[in-house]
């Protein structure tokens, strides 16, 4: 009887062993056209309970992935840890019914055993997708240490109204509700608030009147003076102060955040009705306020584009240096916050240049190449005055390719991009100049700017900013150069 309950319990362990193993090896982190969480939907920010294939019974507006592409790609990671481990081979299976895919059925698509190590943008090979409908894939793989693995889990993604043969897809903006770092007061009717970082965000206070006759003002602002949120900080650095009636009892109100003016323009790109505007700020006073204030009472809504934070990590015996990487990952999750690299809050205007280096610092960070594409893909459209900037374009489209290994955008923007080599305007010698009258109405419509000539720019000019010749001093030191 013991030897049966013994060899019971070591049938049991080999079991759990085996499928450990198997849960092990199989292909995870899928990704439909580069985005990994297609099977989610969000409700104004918030990451929903209701999955993306049962949204038609809620009632509220959820936002999710739209896939916008009727022939999509496939993308995951290989299975196996050991060296030297590579994908020989591969099968997908797509169907239109979770039923069919968890029994091993595509009947929208069935790749068959494919002899490819391409485990990245792999091309749809079925029939073209339909509009406003759900889709679920799995992929499996035959790996060069491990052999044939088990199959991925199941990936659902639901396509948008309108389908094209190819057309980037991206998420909805979300939001992190933080808590402050730290909560004093600095007087007795005035409670300082630290959140330890800027970002782009919203504030909701709890707080407790004795009557309906009580107010506050709030400062929010990104600089501290003497102590306080500094209320002329100067240069685009952002304060805004706001009055609040309190009501009888305990309630929570939320600081609906004024717009500028100067960056929600006809240029600039706009926040998503579903979240509403944002101001960069860390630091938050509560004037006129003489109760205690805990840090669960005071909330801001951080709001950025979806964010993997251990997708990266980097330690080193140099605490500088940790900080500098801390700051840099940080900087590239807080400045997202509108789902396109722009120029901070100055404008919320995307710039070729800037967003060169926000791609690259982007993929250094997190395994998400969907807001790169969807910036250069809109810088096409709405291109910036500056000449090496329009250039700069190639370089975006260049830098997704290589790390994407998707060639679609490319052949979709040929012939935009192919233009903004600037070759309509080389000179004999071969140089691009913008001062020979070749920037033809026509020239400046086949790059998409109509608005006025493309200038260069000087990004370290000895008088004015930027080269433009205006009074400002210049950022040359004085230094002169033959």
């Amino acid at each position: 009887m013991r030897h049966n309950k013994l060899f019971t319990v070591v049938i049991l362990f080999v079991c759990f062993s085996l499928q450990c193993v198997a849960e092990n090896n199989k292909p995870s982190g899928l990704m439909t056209d580069l985005i990994e969480h297609t099977d989610y939907t969000w409700h104004n920010g918030y990451v929903s309970n209701v999955p993306v294939w049962r949204m038609d019974g809620a009632i509220e507006n959820l936002q999710f992935v739209e896939i916008r592409s009727s022939l999509p790609t496939y993308s995951w990671i290989v299975p196996g840890k050991a060296n030297g481990t590579y994908q020989n081979s591969y099968r997908i299976i797509v169907a239109d019914n979770i039923k069919d895919v968890l029994s091993e059925k595509g009947n929208i698509w069935d790749s068959g055993t494919v002899e490819s190590r391409k485990s990245t943008s792999v091309l749809h090979g079925g029939s073209a997708l339909q509009p406003a409908k759900d889709y679920f894939w799995r992929v499996k793989s035959v790996t060069s240490t491990d052999g044939e693995s088990g199959w991925s889990d199941v990936k659902a993604f639901r396509t948008a109204e309108k389908l094209s043969n190819y057309s980037a897809g991206f998420y909805p903006q979300v939001k992190t509700l933080e808590h402050p770092s730290s909560v004093k007061n600095i007087d007795k009717s005035v409670v300082f608030v630290d959140f330890g970082k800027a970002s782009f965000g919203q504030l909701v206070l709890n707080l407790t009147s004795d009557n309906d006759k009580d107010s506050v003002i709030i400062h929010i602002g990104e600089s501290v003076k003497d102590g306080k949120v500094d209320r002329k900080p100067g240069g685009t650095i952002r304060y805004q102060s706001y009055s609040i009636g309190l009501m009888k009892g305990t309630h929570s109100y939320r600081i609906k955040i004024r717009k500028d003016r100067r960056n929600t323009g006809t240029a600039a790109v706009l926040m998503p009705d579903y979240i509403g505007e944002v101001l960069p700020f860390r630091y938050c006073e509560i004037e006129g306020y003489e109760k205690a204030v805990k840090p669960t009472d005071v909330i801001r809504e951080t709001v950025h584009y979806p964010f993997d934070d251990s997708a990266a990590h980097f330690e080193s015996s140099n605490d500088i240096l940790n900080q500098v990487w801390d700051l840099c990952k940080y900087s590239i999750k807080a400045t997202s916050f509108l789902g396109i690299y722009v120029d901070g809050d100055r404008e919320r205007i995307p710039y070729e240049a800037d967003a060169v280096i926000n791609q690259l610092c982007h993929y250094g960070v997190d395994r998400e190449y969907s807001m790169a594409r969807r910036s250069y893909e809109y810088l096409l459209e709405y291109p910036t005055w500056p000449t090496e900037w329009i250039l700069q374009a190639l370089i975006l489209a260049w830098n997704d390719y290589m790390y994407t290994g998707d060639s679609r955008s490319l052949k979709a923007n040929y012939d935009i991009l192919k233009v903004r080599t600037l070759m309509a305007l080389r000179e004999k010698n071969g140089l691009i100049s913008t001062k020979t009258g070749l920037q033809t109405p026509e020239f400046q419509a086949s790059i998409r700017f109509t608005k006025e000539p493309i200038r260069d720019i000087v990004d370290w000019p000895h008088t004015g900013i930027l080269g433009l010749n205006k009074a400002e001093g210049g950022e040359a030191d004085g230094i002169i150069t033959q």
